[in-house]
């Protein structure tokens, strides 16, 4: 009871609104008396400091505002992010079935399924995608600098109703502002995709689209909705999607699709991504699946770094983050046998030619080192997810601060408080406050 008395002045509480109920309040009545001037000039004659208040009581939690909730949310969802794709990397690189078919050019298509005999070739080419939704905000000039939209947008989706805040503070020009709303769209599985619209001119907008084929559409709301003025430029199912196939040295025939996800023969689909022309052999399937893997994860690391160092001021957790990513995961010669470099600013780049050249020439080696990358990146990541919230939130003088309160050796509930020596002295300081204004 003495012991709460002395702790809660020390915390900087007043005493006769105490935190204790029954006798220990009573107890902290009478002792409010013993904390006097007197009192602090006594503790710094005998060599303690005296008592320490703060402004934001650190047993009373601090109200979150709604960019605070937003920043622990995305922080906490980039180390998830880098975890999962992290691990995604090594499952990539596991065995596959021989007759596992992949694209040689991922960037017209994704190909899943097995072929019929592993030495079968197919020619892809895509004239046209297929189209859901479209919603386009009006153009801006790509340049400008200091952006300053912000507000709130909510989309109702098939998927169900999703409620962001987007801020352009602290971003360099428009461009950097559109490019950090469609990724902070894209963090979330609304199924409705948001890029980043280029036209002629060198202005630009943000465009949002669904899965094509879908029946229903999606609603954007919100303050932002209306400042960035979006207008629908296509309804689902608008346009469809056009593709030949050509099979060994077979016919080439054309097909059209009202959906991207498209069948090319029995046992192997693909989902159409751009116009353009691709092989889908075995042989592509296991290591394109990697380089895959690792560019989306070189993607978001940088992503994550880049969001870190935009709030790098705002606590001393992001800050201990940031430390951590800009240290390369693992031996920067070991991941150029692979195309990944380091950069000044800590971030990555991926040349995926390299990474496959070296996969053909030592596939034992390139297996090791990416497993070692990737080790790396969820050590980082799983680093940052012990950052408590305090650290990432709290002003960071507050937290030093707190921190050197809760080191006092005369705190009853400081870190040290089980040690018996610690609680002896505790004590023995008591009956001397006591002695002295009795």
């Amino acid at each position: 009871m003495i012991t709460n008395a002395i702790t809660s002045h020390l915390m900087g509480q007043p005493l006769n609104n105490g935190l204790f109920t029954g006798y220990a309040r009573a107890n902290n009545l009478r002792l409010s008396q013993v904390f006097s001037k007197k009192t602090v000039e006594a503790l710094e004659k005998v060599g303690l400091q005296a008592p320490l208040t703060t402004t934001l009581s650190p047993v009373r939690p601090k109200s979150l505002s709604r960019q605070d909730s937003q920043f622990l949310a995305d922080y906490r969802n980039s180390m998830l992010d880098l975890q999962n794709l992290a691990n995604k990397v090594v499952r990539a690189g596991e065995e596959r079935n021989p007759r596992a078919a992949g694209a040689e050019n991922p960037k017209v298509a994704d190909v899943t399924g097995l072929l019929t005999h592993s030495q079968d070739e197919y020619r892809l080419r895509v004239e046209q995608l297929a189209s859901g939704q479209v919603e386009r905000s009006a153009p801006i000039q790509a340049d400008e600098t200091f952006p300053t939209m912000s507000g709130s947008l909510r989309l109702e989706t098939e998927k169900g109703d999703f409620d962001f805040y987007l801020s352009a503070a602290g971003l360099k020009d428009n461009r950097a502002m559109l490019e950090s709303f469609a990724h902070r769209l894209n963090a979330r599985d609304t199924g409705v995709t948001a890029t980043v619209r280029e036209e002629e001119d060198g202005r630009i907008s943000l465009e949002l689209e669904n899965e094509a084929g879908e029946k229903n559409g999606y609603e954007i709301k919100g303050s932002l909705a209306g400042r960035l003025d979006f207008k629908q430029v296509s309804q689902p199912g608008e346009r469809q999607a056009v593709y030949t196939v050509q099979k060994n040295d077979g016919e080439a025939k054309r097909f059209t699709a009202p959906t991207n996800k498209v069948t090319i023969d029995r046992g192997l689909t693909a989902k159409l991504k751009e116009v353009g022309e691709t092989k889908i052999t075995s042989a592509a399937s296991a290591d394109q699946g990697t380089a895959d893997s690792i560019s989306k994860l070189v993607d978001r690391f940088n992503e994550t770094l880049g969001f870190l160092n935009q709030n790098g001021e705002r606590s001393r957790g992001a800050l201990n983050q940031i430390r951590r990513m800009v240290v390369p995961p693992t031996s920067e010669n070991s991941m150029r046998l692979i195309g990944i470099t380091a950069k000044k600013d800590g971030s990555l780049a991926f040349d995926r030619q390299v990474f496959l050249e070296q996969s053909q020439k030592a596939p034992t080696l390139t297996r090791s080192i990416v497993e070692n990358f990737t080790q790396g990146i969820r050590s980082d990541a799983r680093s940052g997810m012990q950052e408590s919230s305090a650290n990432l939130l709290g002003p960071m003088e507050y937290t030093q601060r707190f921190s050197d309160v809760q080191q006092l050796p005369y705190n009853v509930l400081s870190a040290y408080s089980r040690n018996s020596v610690y609680n002896m002295m505790n004590f023995y300081a008591t009956g001397v406050l006591m002695s002295l204004n009795a």
